[in-house]
């Protein structure tokens, strides 16, 4: 198998494995191979790595993974030795190669953590939000210039989504735990950002929050999510401008190679066309006289993560009036009108099937389902109104306004078709 010419046999072992491209496959593990020492030292670890492709549900992607990781590390054979001797290391790669491609090319930019992740002592660790803002404050704390403080922060990052992906891999956190760990992450990446563009700045953010919207709004985050952020001051928005702007060019190009998150900035006042920044009074003014049903339906998942907090939060409790006070009618047509708009025009019954997001019964639906019968009963039933779909849906059914076996088939449906989304 490793040297040229393995014949039929080799052929038939990789056709067993479940390879669709068997020549393509030998191709790769002789090219693996390289020279007579690197041979032996992959023929050693050679059975742990068929044994990781066979139990692959799509053994072809996983090799070629496996062979691009390797040829990004300078010393293959002393890789080949170091993984000889730690099976784990092998099933990690390999699981990870096939759950994701996003966590994969992570992990090939950053081959170190591959032994991090094999030898962390607390892997499947719960952290507060607290501990989460700890750690990333921690990360760059002894960088000693903006750029070199955002790397460090950029690489805690992904140390920490690699950790939550093994967890995910090996089903060591359920769904709901993973996307709440992955939103407390961005969470403490957007007040450390912040805090280091203010001091870079020499400037005050006392008076500048930042709020999340949709997934990361409602703790719900995947690993390659945008974040939805809109930006609110308690007075003389203008003078924070200059502040919001640094942060999202912070975020979106951390260390000149890469970015912490993409940032969606089109859910504030006016959307594009709108200042970066806005006053508490003027976004409420605004909601309002000028929003749309759709803005005052996105409010259902807002939340201060970065700033002063008590801004972002006075904005929030002033707005939730305007939020439940869409008439019936209103909300229902908006509802309607944001389901015709994802699901495209002409598109066939299968394609859309196909979609888990915007499909019909998809994610989309189960969600918009879920916030019209939060803005229809959330005016009289305060305990309706949370951000999480989940934990809606199960107020929803407490409060008996969906039957039992609608919440388990909404509720079963959603953490199905959330657990694909978060594999693509």
């Amino acid at each position: 198998m490793l040297v040229p010419g393995g014949g039929p046999a080799t052929l038939d072992v990789l056709s067993g494995i479940g390879f669709v491209d068997v020549a393509a496959a030998s191709e790769r593990f002789q090219r693996l191979a390289g020279g007579e020492r690197e041979r032996q030292s992959l023929a050693e670890l050679l059975p742990a790595v068929l044994l990781g492709l066979e139990s692959a549900h799509t053994p072809d992607q996983a090799l070629l993974n496996f062979e691009r990781f390797v040829n990004a590390i300078p010393d293959r054979q002393q890789l080949f030795t170091a993984l000889a001797t730690s099976p784990r290391q092998v099933e990690i790669l390999l699981r990870l190669f096939v759950s994701s491609q996003f966590l994969t090319e992570i992990l090939i930019r950053h081959p170190e953590s591959l032994d991090r992740l094999a030898h962390h002592q607390r892997l499947a660790e719960i952290k507060s939000l607290p501990q989460m803002l700890r750690d990333a404050e921690q990360s760059h704390a002894s960088a000693d210039s903006p750029p070199a403080q955002l790397a460090a922060l950029q690489q805690f990052q992904q140390r920490e989504i690699l950790r939550l992906a093994a967890c995910d891999t090996f089903h060591l956190m359920d769904l709901r735990t993973i996307t709440q760990q992955l939103s407390r992450l961005a969470d403490a990446v957007v007040q450390s950002c912040l805090t280091i563009v203010a001091r870079n700045l020499g400037v005050d953010a006392g008076d500048f929050a930042v709020l999340a919207f949709g997934k990361l709004g409602a703790e719900e985050l995947n690993y390659s999510s945008d974040i939805d952020l809109v930006f609110v001051a308690r007075r003389d928005a203008e003078r924070q401008w200059k502040l919001g702007q640094r942060l999202i060019a912070a975020l979106s190009d951390a260390a000149g190679g890469g970015f912490l998150y993409r940032v969606d900035m089109r859910l504030r006042p006016w959307g594009k066309s709108g200042p970066l920044v806005t006053t508490i009074d003027a976004y409420l003014d605004y909601l309002h006289r000028q929003a749309r049903p759709w803005e005052l339906q996105a409010l259902l998942k807002a939340r201060a993560i970065a700033g002063e907090m008590a801004i972002g939060e006075t904005f929030l409790e002033s707005a939730e009036p305007l939020v439940f006070s869409l008439p019936d009618d209103v909300a229902r047509r908006s509802i309607r009108d944001m389901l015709d708009a994802i699901i495209p025009e002409g598109a066939s019954p299968a394609t859309a099937l196909a979609e888990v997001k915007t499909g019909p019964g998809g994610i989309r639906e189960i969600e918009f389902l879920t916030q019209y019968l939060q803005l229809l009963y959330g005016r009289e039933l305060p305990a309706v109104r949370k951000r999480s779909t989940l934990e809606a849906l199960t107020q929803l059914a407490d409060a008996e306004l969906i039957l039992p076996g609608e919440f388990q088939h909404l509720s079963s449906a959603y953490i199905f078709q959330r657990s694909v989304e978060h594999s693509l």
